[in-house]
């Protein structure tokens, strides 16, 4: 699709490829880090550092300081809750973005990062692959 039918698609699309990127780099160390990782004491330690390194890498990029974007979700249950004003929508079939991974039906938060877990029209999760699929940022106020 061209810029000019979604003129914000390019500016989204590289805020989450530069996203991507980072969690590429990072893995290694965010590994070694969760092996040391008190998981009874922080349960949600990996989701939360996913979703803070998401609102300063994509949300802050697209809406600024103050904007409210969907948040990276391990689970759709958390997109679902629908506490923010705006998300992010694939442009063909209206898919709402979850997160990124790899695996189909095993999908899981990991390297290479080449899968997309989106939501479809009925609110069923769908693993499709990166490369098929272009976002758009998505007012829902």
């Amino acid at each position: 699709m061209e810029s000019t039918e979604c003129p914000d698609c390019e500016s989204v699309m590289l805020a989450l490829e530069r996203f991507k990127s980072f969690l590429v780099s990072a893995w290694p160390v965010i590994t070694e880090v969760l092996g040391d990782h008190d998981w009874d004491c922080d349960a949600y330690f990996l989701e939360d550092w996913l979703d803070l390194n998401w609102k300063l890498l994509v949300c802050r990029q697209l809406l600024g300081k103050e904007g409210e974007l969907q948040p990276f979700a391990v689970a759709t249950k958390e997109i679902e809750k629908k506490r923010y004003n705006h998300r992010l929508e694939s442009i063909e079939g209206r898919k709402i973005f979850v997160s990124l991974g790899t695996g189909d039906r095993a999908f899981e938060i990991a390297p290479p990062f080449d899968k997309v877990k989106v939501l479809n029209q009925n609110g069923v999760s769908e693993v499709l692959p990166w490369s098929s699929l272009r976002f758009e940022l998505k007012s829902i106020s």
